[in-house]
């Protein structure tokens, strides 16, 4: 019985931790990185909103260091502000005024490609938010890099091995 006990406490525990809480005003972004050549780096982003109740309508990037900046491809109803010919930020931004194209609250959006002459990994950033009832908001945050399926299928896995042999010898 205690055994039995013992695992619905952890199969609870695993699916609360396995749930996202909502924060008041947030938001993330994460890349996938390609090596272009030549010093030209390729970042394809997801930008997710982890809001309870505004829409993230901008994202600027803030460099490391002066960069050529090319916008590849984005979403439809977003925009690209950066310097030309070199930049330290790039943003993407929509300013559609019935707000079609904002984030909404827990929602995420992918499609944003640029290319860099250098390798420029996490870059800290500011998000914008508007709760399109006359209200903003603005957070900082660091970008991260989307974690790779497999490697990510191979630590649950090999948790859940331990899990079961030490479940198993006793």
């Amino acid at each position: 019985m205690k055994k039995v006990f013992m695992a619905v406490i952890m199969a609870v525990s695993l699916l609360m931790l396995s749930s996202m809480a909502m924060a008041a005003v947030g938001a993330s972004g994460v890349y996938m990185e390609t090596d272009l050549g030549s010093g030209w780096w390729q970042y394809d982003y997801t930008l997710n909103n982890t809001s309870d109740d505004f829409y993230l309508y901008s994202v600027y990037l803030d460099f490391a260091q002066e960069t050529t900046f090319v916008g590849l491809s984005l979403p439809e109803g977003w925009e690209v502000d950066a310097g030309e010919p070199k930049t330290l930020f790039a943003g993407v931004s929509t300013f559609d005024p019935g707000y079609q194209y904002d984030i909404a609250p827990g929602g995420s959006l992918g499609g944003f490609s640029f290319k860099v002459d250098y390798k420029a990994g996490n870059l800290p950033f500011n998000a914008e938010f508007d709760n399109h009832q006359g209200n903003f908001d603005t957070v900082t945050g660091t970008t991260a890099v989307a974690p790779e399926p497999v490697s990510s299928m191979l630590f649950l896995a090999g948790g859940a091995m331990l899990g079961i042999r030490r479940y198993l010898k006793k």
